[in-house]
């Protein structure tokens, strides 16, 4: 008797354990940080807008020089899907992890894509999601004062 009035316990600490493990909240980024490294250098932020259709954009590095532009990018038939994706994943909506492996070359351009919490930067390693993210890149690589 005395064995399972001391597993009781034990249980019910373990099923208020799983319980608690099903409930975590998805962490909430505060923005995207990405870096181009090789050639084409670029290190720009993607921050939310007012709504979500548009991001306040700030580059810090441009083709190996500092940049400290900031402008606002409105969403458009070019760039709707990389704001969903910016928008969902910034929520916790999307996953970032997956299989993506960087290039082991010595020469070369190499993309990072980061999602930003507190000072944590988490690197987006799914294939599909640094896909879609790229159209950021893109547009601000238009943009005619960069050219």
């Amino acid at each position: 008797m005395k064995k399972q009035q001391l597993l009781l316990p034990f249980f019910f600490l373990m099923l208020i354990g799983c319980k608690t493990q099903n409930t975590t909240k998805p962490v909430e980024y505060a923005f995207m940080h990405f870096e181009r490294d090789g050639g084409g250098q670029l290190d720009f932020r993607v921050y939310p807008g007012m709504d979500r259709s548009t991001v306040r954009i700030i580059i810090a590095r441009y083709n190996y020089q500092e940049a400290k532009e900031e402008f606002e990018l409105k969403i458009n038939g070019q760039n709707a899907n990389a704001f969903n994706a910016f928008y969902r994943t910034l929520n916790g909506q999307t996953t970032i992890k997956g299989d993506y492996k960087h290039s082991k070359g010595l020469t070369g351009t190499w993309s990072h894509f980061y999602f930003v919490y507190g000072d944590h930067e988490t690197e987006v390693l799914n294939p599909d999601l640094r896909t879609t993210l790229s159209a950021f890149e893109t547009s601000i690589r238009e943009k005619e004062h960069l050219k």
